[in-house]
C-alpha cells in the first residue's frame, strides 16, 4: 500500500481520485481546515507530510467556509488537508485528482510536493 497526504490551499474544494477510469476513491469526508490570514501556510510548510494539523477544524466537502459565520466576512487563504491511502499503482497507470468548483485559485500538494495549481 503506497499512504499518501493531499494538501490545497483553495478556497473550495470537492475531491474525488480517478484510478485507470474504473476505481474512484471518494474524499468528501474527514478534511483539516485553516483558514490563513497572515499567509504563513507556505513559509511553515503546512503541505508537508508531517506538519501536525491536529488542532485544525474537521469539516465535510463540498465546505463553503464563507456561509460560516465564523468565516462569513473572510477574504483570504485557506488550507484544506486529507489523509488517504491508495493501493500499489502500477507506474505506467496514471491518476487523476479531480476537484470541484473553486472559488478563486488553488494548489494541490501530493506527500509535500507541489503537482499543480490553477
Amino acid at each position: 500500500m503506497m499512504r499518501a497526504r493531499l494538501y490545497l490551499l483553495v478556497f473550495f474544494c470537492f475531491v474525488q481520485i480517478s484510478l485507470s477510469f474504473t476505481q474512484e476513491l471518494n474524499l468528501k469526508s474527514d478534511w483539516r481546515f485553516k483558514t490563513d490570514p497572515n499567509q504563513l501556510g507556505e513559509q511553515q510548510k503546512w503541505f508537508s507530510k508531517v506538519f501536525d494539523d491536529s488542532s485544525w477544524e474537521l469539516v465535510q466537502v463540498p465546505h463553503l467556509w464563507d456561509l460560516e459565520n465564523e468565516y462569513a466576512n473572510y477574504k483570504g487563504k485557506a488550507w484544506y488537508r486529507k489523509d488517504f491511502t491508495l493501493n500499489r499503482l502500477d507506474k505506467n497507470k496514471r491518476v487523476f485528482v479531480a476537484l470541484g468548483e473553486i472559488g478563486m485559485s488553488y494548489t494541490l500538494y501530493i506527500d509535500g510536493k507541489k503537482v499543480g495549481y490553477v
